[in-house]
């Protein structure tokens, strides 16, 4: 059971749903924390009320692609996520801005640095773990400051006009690019730091630089499908 891995029960209580479950899992998925619900499917209701906001959002949210966490050792996290998620599908993405990476930026202020990544899928559930290696980047800084911990969300793949647009509207709220990057021909990203207007949060920002740049990265579909989901089919 779950307790063979050291992962305890927090708390229990009653919702519309069914009993709902909140686990200590955080040391064993790397800060994550996770919520069950038993009760049957069909028995699941919608929202009690959904609140839509009649205006033009300046990073247009398009779904959850992934959630990304930061670890200290991407070998030991994906055998943790393997053994309690199930897991098992990962593709394993190296960063080193000095190979076929440009414009890497941290802060504001070009960077040299090398990271390890694993993006794995288990149905629609998309996680990325990462593991920061030499040079400045907010993964380390995430690392050195909360220790293993949950850091950001991809939610936008846009154009880069679109992303420039963002990225010029979003720092007149205060909110910066603390991290980006391009490999021409494929993609660029860029990570959005909250601040105080969202605090806290990390969003990540994909933004294509070729029409096939998936096909081009993951010629495979199978693996293009672990990495953006439906978005590959």
């Amino acid at each position: 059971g779950l307790e063979s891995v050291g992962i305890g029960v927090l708390q229990r209580d009653a919702s519309e749903l069914g009993e709902r479950i909140v686990l200590d899992s955080r040391s064993a998925l790397s800060g994550l924390g996770v919520v069950l619900v038993e009760g049957e499917a069909s028995d699941n209701i919608g929202p009690v009320e959904v609140i839509e906001y009649d205006h033009q959002a300046i990073l247009p949210v398009q779904q959850l692609y992934q959630v990304s966490v930061m670890v200290n050792s991407l070998e030991v996290a994906q055998e943790q996520y393997r053994k309690i998620l199930g897991i098992e599908a990962w593709v394993p993405i190296g960063i080193d801005t000095s190979a076929g990476v440009e414009g890497a930026t941290y802060y504001g202020e070009p960077v040299q640095h090398t990271a390890t990544l694993a993006i794995g899928r288990r149905g629609e559930v998309c996680m990325e773990l990462v593991e920061p290696l030499e040079g400045p980047t907010v993964y380390r800084d995430a690392l050195d400051r909360y220790g293993e911990t949950m850091h950001h969300i991809m939610v936008t793949i846009c154009p880069p006009e679109q992303y420039q647009q963002a990225v010029d509207q979003l720092a007149e709220e205060g909110v910066v690019v603390s991290q980006s990057a391009a490999i021409p021909p494929l993609m660029g990203f860029g990570y959005f730091d909250g601040g105080k207007k969202m605090p806290g949060t990390f969003i990540e920002v994909i933004t294509p630089l070729s029409e096939n740049w998936l096909e081009m990265m993951f010629p495979d579909s199978e693996t293009a499908r672990i990495v953006v989901g439906s978005l590959a089919d």
